[in-house]
């Protein structure tokens, strides 16, 4: 009977049981899908990645993005997933995320800037409420290997400008620029400076540039003044070009409209006959230009550098006739752009860097000068002495005395509680405990100027595991630090595990979320941004007697502390220049230098010696003082490193470079908080931050009537017909092919040479030495002795004095020589 009653109940059970799952599936399936679908029907997204749906691997790239909803008032974030890893059957992404509103009835156009690291042709644009995926677009992009990058071109008549395809931007100049070539608009010309690091060349030709909002013109200067190459394209719209670079920019003046008739420099750079008898240029006055390109003795081509970078104004418009239909167009700007903008083959030379905090290693950001903790370690040490005396003898003894041992079996672990609880209070007010956040941030500031270029690398750490909260109150266009790129490819029918490393929310306030981070893992991120000073920094700074002499002017708003003044290879530091304060230069120029390591075993200490340290610096020195002077030399160690590494490197036939320049370069440090704040899971925390400036400052010849400059501070531009490898430790360069050798010297303008000398080695494989005579026309034998007759013969009208090495190279071996050294005496 009872199990009758049993089975009976049973089986109402599940009669009720599986009632309730059919109308749960239901419920939950046609509800929800009808929801879901509704949803996902009324929102339309239209998307494009990059320029035209072409992106550089490791550049920072736009995704423009048009969304529609039909539907309900929708809140929620925009996501793009972005790969970043992919091995051991998991594919890692960054998601970049943005808040967005969109009520019913409206279409909205979002810019998100994301960094795509691999080769990935398809990227998930994905809208999301309450942790909800409401629609989902796949949109498709070809990626461009990062060892080259884009050309650029604004106008308001493209289709004239195709020729530009088939200039060659390579070091080879073998590679046609192809579908490289981006058509830029005012709509998606870059605003933020990161985005133009996708770009090898900028050219602007018949365009109101006008048109371009300020944030896009200052992030295009500041590009420039980076290393950036701008191509101008005037002739008979030149108003129309430069009318949004007048007095900001470029100071030029437009002396109106000529006829040129001479085309002979054109013909022999591309050997195609230019058919025409005449074209139209503009007879430009343009401050510290020079003339790559002539028709007679008239400029039709000019370059001025700015900084870093150059500006390329063509005096012709390229989009017209003649130059527009002429077979040998993209010939002569290929010869003109490689061969004259030792820049840009440094830019191609270095284009395959990953992350623009190359410049440091992880070991820096870890030196931060957090403050010693050692008297912490001695009263916990002490506690734990007490504990130990006070558990072990002393209560024993008591115990013992009255007789009550076994209370040890309670009074014990509470003693332990008592002292683990004095130790944990002890320890909890320590900065051990706490999240901290460690930055250097590299400022790049013409002399004179107010504001620079920022570049910024943060790392933060924290002691908790898991999910960790990152938000920068400062927008600096950040980007992840330490991923490779390139090597992972995004297969769109791979099934792998997925995860999320790394979210980035773009909306007012930069916020990262770290996923499944170790404790006190470092997590980096690096930066762009406008610095901005208070005032700028001048100098007033001669050669003489084989001094450095001058003054350097500091009004930047705050002290530079640590101080460098690189001239050539001499290094000589300043403690400290304090804002509003000018300070007299007078310097002994070595005439033999060690390495650089030396130097700053020197300046610094030797960092791995504390006794050697403890002698620099006192044996009274703070721990933390001590801390922020090796982390210091150890930025300075980095930075050098690289620019040492960048110059050394391999260039091919008929290509110009630019081994240095003839500026004396400041660097300084500040600790000033740029950032504007850096939180960690919502709390404010410690920021320890170096700020490096570097600051290039010009010789003054205007305040001096005698001067002179040593051997190895002029640095020459080299031209070469034969392959060759130069290395800037020791100024050599290793020939691989017999050919000519071309050094040539720009010197300051409006001096008067009263005496120079070239210091050079003669080896086997230099067949001729040779001096070009431009009074004479002709080249002849360089003599190692001093030149101290007809001196000025030796310059052409721009300034520049020619040196040629013809090279023979026996049985295919490389052959090492010496870059000539130039030292020369002059006046006004």
């Amino acid at each position: 009977m009872y199990g009758q009653k049993w089975r009976g109940r049973q089986k109402k059970i599940g009669v009720v049981l599986v009632t309730i799952l059919i109308f749960s599936i239901v419920l939950g399936s046609v509800i929800p899908f009808i929801v879901y679908g509704d949803e996902k029907d009324k929102i339309t997204i239209k998307a494009e990645v990059g320029f035209s749906s072409k992106y550089k691997i490791g550049g920072t790239t736009p995704v423009v993005l048009e969304i529609t909803n039909e539907g309900e008032e929708f809140n929620g974030e925009i996501q793009i997933n972005v790969l970043v890893a992919n091995y051991s059957n998991v594919k890692e992404y960054v998601t970049y995320e943005i808040p967005i509103n969109l009520p019913k009835g409206t279409t909205k156009k979002v810019t998100m800037n994301i960094n795509p690291l691999t080769l990935q042709k398809y990227f998930y644009v994905t809208l999301v409420s309450n942790s909800k995926e409401v629609a989902k677009k796949i949109i498709y992009a070809t990626p461009f290997e990062p060892e080259r990058g884009f050309i650029g071109v604004l106008s308001d008549d493209i289709e004239s400008l195709n020729y530009l395809k088939n200039i060659k931007i390579d070091i080879e100049k073998t590679q046609v620029v192809g579908n490289r070539l981006v058509e830029l608009n005012t709509d998606n010309f870059p605003s933020d400076i990161s985005i133009f690091d996708s770009f090898d060349l900028i050219i602007i030709n018949d365009f109101d540039t006008s048109k371009l909002n300020d944030n896009q013109k200052e992030s295009l200067k500041e590009w420039v003044l980076e290393g950036g190459v701008l191509v101008l394209g005037t002739g008979v719209n030149s108003s129309k070009v430069l009318k949004g670079f007048y007095n900001e920019f470029i100071n030029i003046k437009d002396k109106g409209i000529i006829s040129i008739n001479d085309f002979s420099q054109m013909e022999s750079i591309t050997g195609k006959i230019f058919e025409t008898e005449s074209m139209d240029i503009v007879d430009f006055e343009i401050e510290n230009g020079k003339g790559i390109l002539f028709s007679d003795d008239i400029a039709i081509s000019s370059l001025v550098n700015k900084n870093e970078g150059s500006i390329i104004i063509h005096h012709f418009d390229l989009g017209l006739n003649p130059m527009a239909d002429w077979q040998g167009n993209s010939s002569l700007l290929t010869e003109l752009y490689m061969n004259n903008v030792p820049d840009l083959v440094e830019v191609l030379m270095t284009n395959s860097y990953r992350n623009y905090d190359y410049r440091l290693n992880n070991y820096a950001l870890r030196l931060f000068p957090r403050p010693s903790q050692s008297l912490l370690f001695i009263l916990v040490a002490l506690v734990i002495i007490i504990y130990i005396v006070a558990s072990g003898p002393i209560l024993y003894l008591i115990l013992k005395y009255k007789d009550k041992r076994e209370y040890g079996w309670f009074i014990i672990p509470l003693i332990a509680i008592v002292f683990s609880s004095i130790i944990y209070l002890m320890s909890s007010s320590s900065s051990i405990r706490n999240p901290v956040a460690s930055s250097i941030g590299f400022v790049s500031l013409e002399e004179g100027e107010n504001s620079g270029f920022m570049e910024v690398s943060l790392a933060v750490f924290t002691p908790k595991s898991g999910e960790n909260r990152v938000e920068i109150l400062k927008d600096i266009s950040p980007k992840l630090s330490n991923y490779d790129y390139y090597y992972y490819y995004d297969n769109y029918h791979n099934t792998l595990n997925e995860r999320v490393k790394v979210k980035i929310n773009m909306g007012e306030k930069n916020k990262f979320t770290f996923y499944n981070s170790q404790s006190w893992e470092m997590n980096n991120i690096s930066g762009k941004t406008i610095y901005n000073t208070s005032g700028p920094l001048n100098s007033s700074i001669t050669l003489k007697d084989n001094k450095l002499v001058g003054t350097i002017e500091n009004n930047l708003g705050f002290d530079l502390e640590s101080c460098i003044l690189v001239v050539g290879k001499n290094y000589y530091y300043i403690d400290r220049i304090k804002n509003n304060e000018t300070i007299d230069i007078e310097k002994e120029l070595a005439s033999s230098f060690k390495s650089r390591y030396e130097i700053f075993d020197d300046i610094f200490g030797k960092s791995y010696d504390k006794k050697d340290m403890e002698e620099k610096w006192g044996k009274d020195i703070k721990a933390e003082d001590l801390q922020r002077i090796i982390q210091r030399r150890n930025i300075y160690e980095g930075y050098l490193d690289t620019m040492y590494n960048s110059m050394s490197y391999s260039v091919n036939n008929n290509t110009q470079a630019s081994f240095g320049d003839n500026y004396i370069v400041l660097y300084g440090f500040n600790e000033e908080e740029f950032l504007e704040g850096v939180k960690i899971n919502d709390k404010l925390v410690e920021h320890y931050k170096q700020n490096l400036f570097i600051i290039p400052l010009k010789l003054d010849y205007e305040n001096t009537n005698y001067f002179e400059i040593p051997y190895g501070f002029l640095r020459p531009n080299i031209v070469s017909n034969a392959g060759y490898y130069f290395d800037s430790y020791d100024d050599s360069i290793w020939i691989h092919n017999s050919g000519d050798l071309d050094f040539n010297y720009i010197l300051p303008k409006d001096i008067n040479i009263l005496e120079f000398q070239i210091q050079f080695t003669k080896i086997n494989s230099i067949e001729e030495a040779l001096i070009y005579n431009n009074a004479k026309g002709e080249w002849e034998e360089l003599s190692p002795l001093a030149y101290s007759h007809n001196t000025n013969d030796y310059l052409n009208d721009e300034g520049t004095m020619k040196i040629r090495f013809k090279i023979t190279i026996d049985n295919g071996q490389d052959a090492g020589i010496q870059i000539p050294y130039l030292r020369l005496k002059g006046d006004k």
